[in-house]
């Protein structure tokens, strides 16, 4: 009986031995990455204020975060080239973000435009807040259904590849694009589209990559709109919802199981995207060097 105490006593010795220095390991290795690795915080403005729905519609406000991604690769390019920059904490809104706007359909648009800014300038990681908690979570707080957020996070992951491209536009400010190539698909171009204003359609006749018309080619439409009728409604109703259309199709949870995100494949040489909707398209067929 002793000597089995005793040998217990020496295993959980040797356990809280193994611990520590399993512990001083992990602290050493995060050491390390504190000086390989480069955060950034960023949020939109204050969950308290009751206009901050504003800034991801607002396109000077967007270009400011432009700016500021562009700045801080320069700046680490310059002092630390070794280093890998992440945006180690964004949520729309600081002070837990704002319910109907950074849980909703309105939070997409800087959202959107944000992963792909960052991603444009050397950005290797997002991490969003949050998964559950505050009013800029992904999933609902309360019943745990996707917010808007976590489709528009699951297409960005699913068709935007770590390779980025330059897009040529000369549209107006409203209209902001972002090209990558597909994730997983040899020679395929995916295009990141975001329409800020609340009047006016876009036609868009050509999307220009690496000099090719892309619009020339099949593509695979994913466009995000507000599942509330514009013309009956206000501009934040529009935006406040969290029922999301897909290819005018509704996101809806059926026994537990996230919807197929089917895409709609178009053949037309002209595309429109309408007002406050964003989206992606996929060029199957784009052969871009790039991309292989």
């Amino acid at each position: 009986m002793i000597m089995i105490i005793n040998i217990n006593i020496i295993m959980i010795m040797i356990i809280n031995t193994i611990n520590i220095i399993t512990i001083m390991i992990i602290n050493i290795i995060m050491i390390i990455m504190i000086i390989m690795i480069i955060t950034i915080i960023i949020y939109s403005g204050a969950g308290s204020n009751p206009n901050v729905w504003m800034n991801a519609l607002n396109a000077s406000y967007l270009d400011q975060i432009k700016g500021l991604g562009a700045s801080v690769n320069d700046i680490v390019r310059q002092s630390s080239p070794q280093s890998k920059i992440w945006v180690g904490e964004a949520g729309g809104a600081y002070n837990s973000g704002r319910d109907q706007v950074t849980n909703s359909f309105n939070s997409g648009f800087w959202f959107l435009d944000q992963l792909a800014i960052f991603a444009l300038n050397n950005n290797g990681v997002y991490c969003r807040q949050s998964l559950v908690g505050g009013f800029y979570s992904l999933l609902d707080n309360m019943s745990y259904q996707p917010n808007p957020d976590y489709y528009n996070l699951l297409l960005f992951s699913r068709l935007m590849g770590s390779k980025v491209l330059q897009s040529k536009s000369d549209s107006p400010d409203e209209l902001r694009n972002y090209a990558h190539c597909t994730k997983d698909r040899k020679g395929s171009v995916t295009v990141l589209l975001i329409n800020l204003s609340n009047t006016t359609s876009f036609s868009i006749d050509s999307i220009i990559v690496d000099n090719n018309n892309l619009l020339e080619e099949i593509r695979e439409e994913y466009i995000i709109t507000s599942s509330v009728d514009a013309d009956a409604s206000t501009i934040t109703e529009i935006l406040g919802t969290k029922n999301i259309l897909l290819n005018k199709n509704p996101l809806v949870i059926t026994d537990n199981k996230i919807p197929n995100l089917l895409p709609k494949v178009s053949f037309d040489k002209n595309f429109n995207l309408e007002p406050l909707s964003y989206g992606f398209i996929v060029f199957p067929n784009a052969k871009n060097a790039a991309c292989y």
